[in-house]
Formats: structure tokens, C-alpha cells, sequence
């Protein structure tokens, strides 16, 4: 008896240790020149939880000296890593000394190591924020998520007409990274979406219905939250099943799924499609922008090649641009496209895909071609 129970101790300890990630020590060395120097504090912004999973302002770095500042963290062996260094918000984003906003800054952890870095200038000295807020805004600030147990910021566009016909209701869209859709003061770089001088033109052009835009704050589990993970099929669940009846009961929405659309970029892409694929009760409508198709080994690509079911009817915005990174993952975005052809979408009619060569993965290339899909999704022919 005594021997088993040792036996079970020994084998308890060793799958133990099996299941530990083995980590590395990552010792980042930031130096900013004389010039440069304020006395704001010095953040890195990085895809894992660690490193802020793309929060400007989460994870400090300690000033050693006058311009030298540094972050040791252990990271996962073989995890690769993209970040990048802010003044405590994307306004404030490290840039080239030209002002040229670079792309991220790569890791593969492979052991223990410095990796040092100068900041050449800070995005501020370049950029002010542009455009302003066009219609009327209303912020739920606090917002509970019940089964992410966390809370978060909701920011609601209304239309010009909605306080002056009580009686009309509005189709809604629900859109993800709300920070970035309205305000140039709380967006990346100090560039948003445009969002309401976007819709609210093509309005007045009788180009699209009176919609009423959902903004989702995101937080510092955005990257779970957005993907098919636990946190990701939990956040889809608070947008269903807590955010989505409190619109609906606050605001006058037409709640069924004919009148209810989801859309986002990158991360907020892949999230949309995961939305409306695995609701269409809910939803019938998605615009994905720039989705991160390759996010898990292009688990989503898996999902609608292995897909037997009835067609869903729904409509499916997706587009791509062709510089930096994004770029190459074009042949991606046309398997996408080519697999929801194979399951019985037709381009044209409930499937468009767009090729943006000159853009890139940016706010400010999504802010100029957000038209598209709102014409595609919302459209005056298209509505019932």
C-alpha cells in the first residue's frame, strides 16, 4: 500500500513538471536619445499576455538611467513574439526618425537573452489627432461582462434622425476595438475608423439605412477574446446573451437577426466571422477586415473546408491589402474566399472580397475603405 501511494506521488510529480511551459528569461534594453527623453513612463505593447496583448499603457519598463529603461520577463520557449514601445498610449507609438510608423518588432525565444533597442522618435512629434466626432454619442462605461467576469467601455452611435423620429427603429452594428471607431483622442496613432463621418455621409448620400453602431471596448485579453479560445467563446457569449438585450432594450433597434450585423479588423475580423458563422440565429450579417486567418495554424480555414452542413444565409464582407506583412497572406484570403464559394456563397450576392493594394494594417487604411462593406452589408437595395 505504502509502495503504490509513493509510486502515485512519483508519477503526480513528474506529469507535473511534463505540463510546465518552459520559459526564458527576456531582458529588454530601450535607450532614447537626450532629445527624446520625457517624463512619461515607457511601455512595451506585445502579443502575449506578458507583454499587455496590445495595450499601450499595461506593462512598464524600469528607467535604470537617464535614457536607458529596461523589462526582464520570462517568456515561453520557441513562442514568437511581436511588440512594440509606447509613451503609455498609441498616440505616443515609438516611430522611425522620419516619422514612418514602423511595423512590429519580432522575437522567437530561444533562450535566455538581451535584445536592446533605440527609439529613433515618438509618433506624437509627428501625428495629431485628426477628424472629430459627427452625431451623437452615448458611453456605458463599466460595462459587466458575467462570464468574462471583467468590465469594459460600450460607446453607442446614434444617427442625426434618432431623437428626432421617436418612432423609427434602426438596424445595428455591432463593431469590435470600439476605442478606434469614433474618437482620434482614444484610437491608435490618433487615427480612428471615421465611423460616424463615414456612415453619416452616406446616409444623406441615400447611399445606406439609418444604423445605429455598437462600439466594444476592448481590454487587455483582447487576443483571447477575439479568437476561438475560452475567453474567446465567452466574449461572443456576453455580446449575445448580455450586451446584445441591453441595446436592444435601451435603444430602438429592430432586434432580429435580418437587421443585426458584426464587423471588425485583424483580430476583430476573426472574431466577426466566428460570430456569424456559429450564430446566424443572431446574426445575418459580417464585415471582416484584414482578418488574422493565420491565427492558430489558419484554424478558421480548417473550420470551412471541414464544413458539411446547410449553408448559412448570411452575408459575408471580407477584404485584405497588399503591403507589409498582410500582403503575403493574400493567397490566404483567396482560399477563404474560394472555400465559401465550394460551400455555396456567391460573390456578388452574399460574398465580396476586396484587394486593397495600396493599404496596409492600419486604422487609417481601414477608415478609408469602411464604406465597402457598410454599402455591401447595409445598402438601400439590400434591405428588405
Amino acid at each position: 500500500m505504502q509502495l503504490n501511494l509513493i509510486l502515485l506521488f512519483m508519477l503526480f510529480a513528474f506529469t507535473s513538471r511534463c505540463t510546465e511551459v518552459e520559459e526564458r528569461e527576456i531582458t529588454f534594453v530601450v535607450t532614447v536619445p537626450d532629445s527624446l527623453v520625457t517624463n512619461d513612463t515607457l511601455y512595451i505593447s506585445g502579443s502575449v499576455t506578458k507583454l499587455g496583448n496590445w495595450q499601450p499603457n499595461v506593462v512598464p519598463l524600469i528607467q535604470v538611467d537617464k535614457n536607458i529603461y529596461q523589462l526582464k520577463v520570462n517568456l515561453p520557449l520557441n513562442a514568437n513574439i511581436e511588440y512594440k514601445f509606447t509613451r503609455g498610449s498609441w498616440n505616443k507609438k515609438e516611430v522611425l526618425a522620419d516619422g514612418t510608423i514602423p511595423g512590429n518588432k519580432y522575437l522567437t525565444v530561444t533562450r535566455d537573452q538581451t535584445v536592446t533597442h533605440q527609439i529613433e522618435n515618438w509618433c506624437d512629434r509627428f501625428y495629431k489627432p485628426i477628424g472629430g466626432i459627427t452625431g451623437n454619442l452615448k458611453y456605458h462605461h463599466n460595462f459587466y461582462a458575467n462570464r468574462l467576469k471583467n468590465e469594459r467601455t460600450i460607446v453607442v452611435w446614434l444617427p442625426e434622425n434618432y431623437e428626432r423620429d421617436l418612432q423609427k427603429h434602426y438596424r445595428v452594428l455591432y463593431m469590435h476595438d470600439g476605442q478606434n471607431l469614433f474618437d482620434p483622442n482614444t484610437s491608435y496613432i490618433g487615427v480612428d475608423w471615421q465611423m460616424d463621418e463615414t456612415v453619416d455621409s452616406l446616409i444623406k448620400q441615400g447611399e445606406i439605412e439609418e444604423i445605429i453602431i455598437v462600439g466594444i471596448y476592448n481590454t487587455t485579453d483582447r487576443v483571447e477574446e477575439y479568437s476561438d479560445t475560452e475567453k474567446g467563446r465567452a466574449y461572443m457569449d456576453f455580446i449575445i446573451s448580455d450586451l446584445k438585450p441591453f441595446i436592444d432594450s435601451n435603444y430602438r433597434t429592430i432586434p432580429d437577426r435580418d437587421h443585426t450585423a458584426v464587423m471588425g479588423s485583424s483580430m476583430g475580423g476573426l472574431i466577426s466571422f466566428y460570430l456569424i458563422w456559429r450564430y446566424p440565429e443572431v446574426f445575418s450579417k459580417a464585415g471582416c477586415l484584414s482578418t488574422s486567418l493565420l491565427w492558430n495554424n489558419g484554424a478558421l480555414l480548417k473550420e470551412i473546408e471541414n464544413f458539411t452542413g446547410q449553408k448559412p444565409e448570411i452575408k459575408i464582407y471580407l477584404d485584405s491589402s497588399g503591403k507589409g506583412s498582410e500582403g503575403r497572406m493574400k493567397p490566404h484570403y483567396e482560399k477563404l474566399k474560394k472555400l465559401l464559394i465550394s460551400k455555396g456563397f456567391e460573390e456578388g450576392v452574399d460574398l465580396e472580397y476586396y484587394f486593397d493594394k495600396g493599404g496596409d494594417h492600419s486604422e487609417r487604411a481601414w477608415s478609408k475603405r469602411a464604406w465597402r462593406p457598410l454599402k455591401f452589408l447595409f445598402g438601400i437595395q439590400e434591405v428588405k
